[in-house]
Formats: structure tokens, sequence, C-alpha cells
């Protein structure tokens, strides 16, 4: 019986032996694993290429299909337009008694002295003959200095009495030429007294490179008999095999136009080289990336599993069984349940250590390892120079009662900001709880950094320390830029990394007035995210801590990074307003350092705004002292700045100011030349001439709600390379970085106008403008604009023959104006703008708006 368990045993064991090795032939190393991976991230990688590809192909293509539309209906019109003029040159020469006379007489002489006068009525003719009617027409071609098409075409002149289409003639030899013929009528009978025949040059056909647009090719095409022929002025080359894609026919004459649209070549053998070797390339990161992990894997699973053999070991030899610290969390319960098993088999139980009396302390040898699971706390890094103290992120709140809410006013939490009389809406113990609420959030983000600004305003400094007081105590390590404009505090959040920021200031509200611009993560807050603020404050439910303090001046890094964006051809004189306020700071060694000859006035941050008054470039007083400086001193233009240097107005050499929306004309120009068929956004207010100049300058114009985080946020979704507000926000996503900024916007526009040698008056009067007014403001109670707007809303609804644009408040374009309100922003009141090309017209849309205010809120002294 023995010996039979004991063969059986041998058998048992042979069996595990087999099976072992069997399991041990199927079984799978990480490297197949790792393997695996790759090749999977090799497929999705293909799978999203291909992907990629193709919506590529497709969106080119049709981009491609609208843009030769485009270029092809532009030289249609520009043609025609030609063939107008011409039709009505002839119009009128067939009923003018000099040109009929000479025809009666039919002498050499006087027929010459007509074709001169002709001439001089169509200069870009390469010859005109006045050919008299009935038998002086001849079939033979030698006696005229006509082709046979030419015989023709007078011929159908003459009979039909009418101008024919313009045509081709001689085409495919030296003399190829235009044509076009028309009747001469005698006025006593009615008959056609002869034709006047008119050469033109081919070079008059419009070309496809001056209209723009992505296409292949151009051409024009002529029917000639029962052929059709391809009229190519510009010699580009052979005709595609495949059918035009796009067929238009000309008014006025025998020519169509004929396009073909690029199409995409993914698929050509270079390209196919590239894509495949970076394919390779980014494959080959992916998997040292991967292998990185896979080798740490595999030294923790050999560290654990070296573990697990060891407390078999203890158990075989029987020593008393000791717990592996396992690395991995997966091989923990299997340490614990093979602990379980073995332990019925150890012969002693392992000695239990008495606790340490007072006083005593347990010998490192016998302290229990450290869990290698165990989360460990660890302090954020400080950044340089910032002492910090403690970064705990915890959240204080549970079991707090909200607070009143008229501590918290409702009023002064706007839409883009924050913003109230300080002492009565805005008090210093407010502003270290609205830094308490900014720490708050700004902790949910990575970088606990947060940059505070001011301007000159005299409430500005302890409004400051209250808030930073209320940041470090969240944690936030705070670098206080000191006095300066609101432009070096957003770049200040975007240079060192998408941080947090705050600007104290409240733009061009009255000085009895502050408040806060927040920027959170590198993006200015939203409305609903200001609203935020407030609930936090409300409920005190405030992150916990004590965050750094450190001064720095980043004013002299702005500088050279915006020099090292902007060249100018030459040395421009430019007269510089800052209003004494915070753009002082930076504007006149800005562009000093940008080569230009400065003229300084009002830049002396000690002293108080001139006049008592914080400047504001829409409003005209506040550029009056500008436009004088300007042409007092012969500058090239002038920059007037607001109080923290955010917006921009501009005079141009001659002195008159130039508002936002015809500047914006401008950039746009620059830079669609460039960027053709970029986005520009502007806001409600801008003129109706500026949508209408981009599409001519080949770019797409996308109309928003006004307010700079309004546009910022619109510019981030669209991708948007320039926006612009009528009251001056200038914002660049071109060679910058996407936030409005009135020093930069000065800088971009004096490097277009330096590379034009014409005065600056001379540069802005080529763009269209209209009569327009400056912004009215109508004052409110509290919360009494939006039922206004509102009801005016309803009453724009039933209006016909007009455009009703309700996406920020409510706009009215009618065929030769528009009007706009809307409620501010940053005040109680509402904001009208109205823009006419004539005076009765401005007259007509203000009638218009009365009517409507009499109904939705009657009783008010309106500001038009």
């Amino acid at each position: 019986m023995q010996s039979r368990q004991a063969g059986n045993g041998k058998v048992s064991s042979k069996k595990a032996a087999v099976g072992a090795s069997v399991n041990r032939d199927k079984a799978s190393g990480l490297n197949a694993f790792w393997l695996r991976g790759v090749a999977g991230v090799a497929l999705i990688l293909m799978l999203a290429s291909l992907a990629g590809a193709s919506l590529w192909e497709i969106s080119h293509d049709a981009r491609s299909v609208l843009g030769h539309e485009r270029c092809s209906r532009v030289l249609v019109r520009e043609l025609g337009n030609q063939v107008t003029s011409l039709q009505g040159h002839l119009r009128d020469s067939g009923l003018d008694p000099q040109i009929q006379d000479a025809l009666r007489k039919a002498r050499a002489s006087d027929l010459r002295a007509g074709e001169d006068l002709l001439r001089g009525r169509i200069p870009n003719a390469v010859k005109i003959s006045l050919l008299p009617g009935g038998e002086t027409l001849t079939d033979d071609p030698g006696a005229q200095p006509l082709s046979y098409a030419g015989l023709d075409m007078v011929r159908l002149a003459e009979t039909q009495g009418r101008i024919t289409p313009l045509e081709v003639h001689r085409l495919g030899h030296q003399n190829a030429h235009l044509a076009v013929a028309g009747p001469v009528f005698d006025e006593p009978s009615g008959g056609v007294l002869g034709v006047v025949h008119v050469a033109l040059p081919l070079s008059l056909l419009p070309s496809a490179k001056d209209a723009g647009g992505d296409v292949a090719l151009v051409l024009f095409q002529q029917q000639v008999g029962n052929d059709v022929v391809v009229v190519d002025p510009e010699k580009s080359g052979g005709v595609p095999q495949r059918a035009p894609d796009l067929v238009m026919d000309v008014p006025g004459t025998s020519l169509r136009v004929i396009s073909w649209a690029t199409r995409s070549r993914l698929m050509d053998a270079p390209l196919l080289l590239f894509v495949g070797a970076a394919f390779l390339l980014v494959l080959a990161l992916i998997g040292a990336v991967l292998w990185l992990p896979l080798r740490s894997l595999r030294r923790a699973l050999v560290a654990d599993y070296a573990g697990l053999v060891a407390m078999v070991e203890d158990v075989v030899n029987r020593r008393p069984m000791g717990r592996p610290s396992c690395r991995l969390a997966e091989t923990r319960p299997v340490a614990a349940d093979l602990g379980r098993l073995l332990g019925h088999l150890q012969p002693v139980q392992r000695p239990v250590s008495s606790a340490p009396t007072p006083g005593s302390e347990r010998p490192d040898a016998e302290r229990a390892p450290a869990d290698p699971h165990r989360p460990v706390m660890k302090r954020k890094a400080k950044p340089e120079g910032i002492v910090v103290d403690e970064l705990a992120g915890q959240i204080e709140g549970a079991g707090v009662g909200r607070r009143p809410q008229g501590e918290v006013p409702a009023e002064i939490f706007r839409a883009y900001d924050i913003r109230g009389i300080v002492g009565r809406d805005l008090t210093v113990e407010l502003a270290r709880d609205i830094g308490l609420a900014v720490g708050t959030e700004t902790g949910k983000t990575s970088d606990l950094t947060v940059f505070v600004a001011r301007d000159t305003r005299a409430t500005g400094k302890d409004l400051s320390e209250a808030l930073v007081r209320g940041l470090r105590g969240t944690g936030c390590n705070v670098v206080d830029l000191g006095v300066a404009p609101t432009p070096v505090l957003y770049f200040a959040t975007r240079y060192r990394g998408e941080a947090s920021g705050v600007m104290v200031t409240a733009s061009h509200n009255p000085l009895s007035y502050n408040g806060f611009k927040v920027v959170i993560g590198g993006n200015t807050l939203q409305p609903e995210q200001i609203q935020g603020l407030r609930e936090c404050i409300l409920g005190s439910a405030f992150a916990k801590g004590d965050g750094g303090f450190r001064k720095e001046n980043l004013i002299p890094e702005y500088i050279d990074r915006v020099r090292d964006e902007v060249a100018l051809a030459t040395t421009p004189r430019v007269a510089i307003d800052c209003g004494n306020a915070a753009a002082s700071v930076v504007a006149p060694d800005l562009f000093r350092a940008l080569g230009c000859e400065v003229v300084e006035i009002n830049c002396d941050p000690q002293q108080a705004p001139p006049g008592g008054r914080v400047p504001d470039p829409t409003r005209p007083e506040c550029l009056e002292a500008l436009q004088g400086c300007v042409t007092r001193v012969g500058a090239d233009v002038g920059l007037a700045f607001d109080g923290d240097g955010d917006r921009l107005g501009v005079v141009d050499s001659s002195g008159k100011p130039i508002w936002a929306d015809r500047l914006l004309m401008l950039l746009a120009a620059d830079l669609l030349s460039r960027h053709p068929g970029a986005d520009v956004v502007f806001d409600v207010k801008s003129s109706h001439h500026l949508a209408a100049e981009v599409r001519r300058r080949g770019g797409r114009p996308l109309m928003w709600k006004s307010g700079h985080s309004n546009l910022k946020a619109k510019v981030r979704e669209t991708g948007a390379l320039l926006a612009g507000e009528w009251t001056g926000h200038i914002i660049f996503q071109d060679r910058w970085y996407g936030f409005d900024d009135a020093l930069y916007a000065g800088a971009r526009l004096l490097e277009v106008l330096a590379s034009d040698p014409r005065p600056s008056a001379e540069v802005f009067s080529e763009l269209p403008e209209a009569l327009g007014t400056p912004e009215l403001f109508l004052h409110l109670e509290e919360g009494q604009a939006p039922g206004i707007i509102n009801s005016l809303q309803g009453f724009a609804a039933r209006l016909e023959g007009a455009e009703v644009r309700t996406l920020d408040g409510l706009r009215v374009d009618l065929d030769d104006s528009w009007g706009l309100v809307r409620a501010s922003n940053t005040q109680p009141a509402l904001v009208f703008r109205f823009e006419a090309d004539d005076k009765a017209s401005l007259n007509r849309i203000e009638e218009l708006f009365r009517r409507m205010m009499k109904r939705a809120a009657p009783g008010l002294e309106l500001p038009f």
C-alpha cells in the first residue's frame, strides 16, 4: 500500500512537471504584453492618421471648391463691369452729333477725326474704326482693317441696330484682341448711319491672381461656330483633361469663365515616405516611453515574487515566516492568502514584541517597513524666490453658514469683472474675501502662482494688499508686479505658463470706483465664473494654506518680447497720451525701444489724470489734447490708452480720431495678406463696413457680443487670429498670446504704417467711413436694463424690412443705417450707438429707436 502510494506520488509529480512544462511553454512574458501594447498603439495611430488625412482632404477640397467659385464670380463681376462701361461709351457715341456728322460726310479726314474723338473716351482701345454703313462695308477683309469675324460683327451691329457681345478675335495670332461693335443712329430718320468697331487688348481680361482663391486654373472660353476655344491670356499652361468644376457666363460677352479647383494629393510618394518615417519615429518614441514603466514593473514583480518565495523557504526550513512588503498592490492579496495557508505549518509562532515603555524608542531594526502603497503627502515645489510655509489644499466649509447677501453686493460682480464704489460697495474686507475666493479657485489648477498688479488709482494699494492677504491665506504664492497696465498682468499669466492673475482696476469708471479683473489658469473669467466667486464668498468655502510672496518687475521682459515680434521699417514720430495712468510706466519706453521718436503727454503716473477724468479713448473729449499735440509737432500718428492700458485710441497725422472698427479694417487687411481666409471677430457696436471690408480682403467676419472676456472666449473657440471691440480692445492671436493688449496693438499698427510711405491720414482715408455716434449712455436703476431690453426685442421682432440681431441687446440694420441698444456690463445703464450713410438716414434710425423706447420705457430722458 505504501509503495503504491509512493508510485502514485511519482506519477503525480511527473504529471505536475509535465503540466508545469506545458504551462511554461504557453505562458506569455511581459515583453509579449509590451509588444501587444505597442502594436495596439500603432494600429490606433494608423487609424487616427488615416481618419485625420481623410478629413483634411475632404475639408481641403471643400474649401478649394468654395474658393474657386468665389474667384470665378469675382472674374465674372469684374469683366461684366468693364463690358457695361464699354457699352455705355458705345451707346453715347451712337447718339453723338459729331460722330453722326462724320459718318454722313464719309470723308476719310472726318472719319479719322471721329475716331480720335472716340479714342479719348475709350483710352484702353488698341484701335477704333468708324465705318459708314450700307455699301461702304465690303466682304473683302483686305479693304478694311478687320478680320472676317470683325466684318461679321460690324454687319450684325448695322443690321440689328444693337451693340454686339464682346468677343475674342484672331485668337492664336500675334494680334489677338477683344472686339465689340455698336451702331451709330441718324436721329432724324432713326436709321443706322454706320458702326463703331473697337479693338481692345487681351490684357483687359481680369487676372485670376488678382481675384485670389484656391484654384488650380481659371480660363476664359468662347464659342466659335461649332467649336469651343479656350482663351488663356496668362499662358498658364495646358488645359486639364477633366471637365471644369465650374462654368459661368459673362453677361454682355460671348465668353464664359471656366475653372478647376485644386485637389489634395495625399498619396504622392514623397509625402507617403515622409509620413511613414514620421509614423515609425513616433511609434519608436511611444515604444521607448512604454518600455520605462515596463522595466519598473518587471523589477517590482521580481522583488515581490522573491518575497513570496522567501515565505515558502521560511516554512520549509522551519523558520519563523516573514511577511514581505510587496511593491505592487496586486501581489499583496496573494501574499496574505499564502501567509494564511502556510501559517499552520510553522513550528513556532512568531514572537510578539512588547510595547515600548514611555520614553523608550523602538530600535530601527524592529520597526515595520513603510508601506509603499500608502499615499505620502508631499509639499508642492516652491517657486524660486518664494518662501512657502504650508500648501495644504484642504477645503474649509463643512458646517459653515452662509454670509448675509448684503455683505457681498451682487451688483459689483459684473459680466466679466468685479467693480464698484470703494467704501460703499467694495471694502478692504471684501477685497480680502475676493482674494480667498480667487485663491480657492486657483487651487483647483496645477499652478498656485498668482500675479497681482494695480493701476494708478489711490485706492489700489490698500485693495491690492487685502487681496494678497486673501490669496496667501489659501496657499497661493503671490507675485506682486506693482503698478503696471493690464496687458503686462495678462502677459505674466501666459509668458510664465498658464498661471493666474488679478488686476486691481476699474478701467474707465470714475476715480471713486475700483475693482478686479481675474484670470485663472491663463483664461479671463466668464460671467458664470464671476458669479461662482460670489457664491464661494457667501458660503465661506475657502481653501486654507500659507502662501508665499515676492515682488517682481516684468516690464523689461514684456518690452523685450514685443520688440522681438515687431519690426518698424522707418522711424516714425509718435505722440503718446497715457492719461497719467498705468500705461505711463510702459508705453514711452516700449515705443522708444521699437525705434520711434516719442512725444509724451500725460505720461507721469505720479500725477492725477488730466481734468480729473479717467482716460477713455472712446470719449472725444479725452482725445483733444492728443489731437492738438499731433498737429503741433507734426507726428505721424497719435496713440492714446485708457486707465489700465488695455484699450487703444488712435489719431491720424491730420489730427482726426480713428475709431477702433476702422483701425481693425487696416489691421485685418495686413493680417489677411499673410493669412487669407482667417477669422476676424468684432463686437456688435462695430461699423457694418467692417464686415464688408474683411470679406473684400478674403477673410471671414464674425460678429459677437461686446466685452473683452466674450471676445477672448470667441477667439479661443474659433482660432481667430484677430479680434476687436469698438471701445478699443484689440486682440492678436497672430504672433501674440490672444489677450487684449493696447500697447501691442499700437506696435502692430506702427508696423503697418511704417511700411507705407504715405501719411497715416491718407492711409486711413482709403478705408470706408460712415456717419456715427459715440457710445450714448442712459443711466438706470440697478436691475432695470434687462427688462427694457426684453421689451425692445419683442417690438423689433415685428419690424419689416430690417435685419434684427439679438446677439447682445438689440441691433437693427437697415439698408443705409443701423442702431444698437444693449445693457452695459460695467455699470447700470443702457448703451446706444447709431451709424448711417448720411445725416437724414442717421435721424431716421434714431427716431425708430425713440419710438421703441417710448413704448418699452416711457418717461425716460434719452441721450439722443
